[in-house]
């Protein structure tokens, strides 16, 4: 009779010491927490106002990719505040910025929260205490991807003709 109990503790012990890493992760594996850059109430906004709304705050233009819908992927971060959390993009993502969505906790709607990522890129985290929010109410996150304005060919081609035109001007007056 006691060795069952024995035995009964010993395998939740081991089943809780399996179990546990997906319950938390280590603060030394976050870094620290990601640096909010803005917040906003865009109401029921799809992904084009929400990636014109990070980019006016960002100073450059932005996709949004890949939402992240469910909640229960974030993760508890050991080592930090009771309320912090953090999110595991993956190795291959590593996104420079992250936009958090809620559910509808105000009256104008949902909220908008815009991160820095910084230190360890894998990984999105941030203390809910802070927003006001808990870990129910994120309904999204997004990863922002950047990209450049680039010329095109037709507009460097205009400016091409245009110098050559002036250059030809000037050696017909000399």
């Amino acid at each position: 009779m006691r060795a069952k109990s024995l035995l009964r503790v010993l395998g939740l012990t081991i089943l809780a010491g399996v179990c546990a890493p997906a319950w938390s992760i280590p603060i030394s594996s976050v870094g620290e927490l990601d640096r909010l850059l803005a917040e906003t109430s865009l109401g029921s906004s799809g992904d084009v106002t929400e990636a014109s709304w990070a980019s006016s705050i960002l100073g450059f233009a932005v996709t949004l990719d890949e939402r992240i819908e469910d909640y229960s992927v974030w993760q508890a971060v050991e080592g930090a505040n009771l309320g912090t959390y953090a999110i595991d993009f993956g190795v291959g993502d590593a996104p420079s910025h992250f936009l958090v969505k809620t559910g509808n906790i105000t009256d104008d709607g949902n909220r908008h929260f815009l991160f820095e990522n910084l230190v360890s890129l894998q990984y999105g985290a941030m203390f809910l205490g802070d927003l006001g929010i808990n870990i129910e109410n994120i309904r999204g996150v997004s990863h922002t991807t950047e990209f450049a304005v680039v010329a095109e060919p037709g507009t460097l081609l205009l400016l091409g003709v245009g110098l050559a035109g002036l250059i030809l001007t000037r050696r017909r007056r000399a």
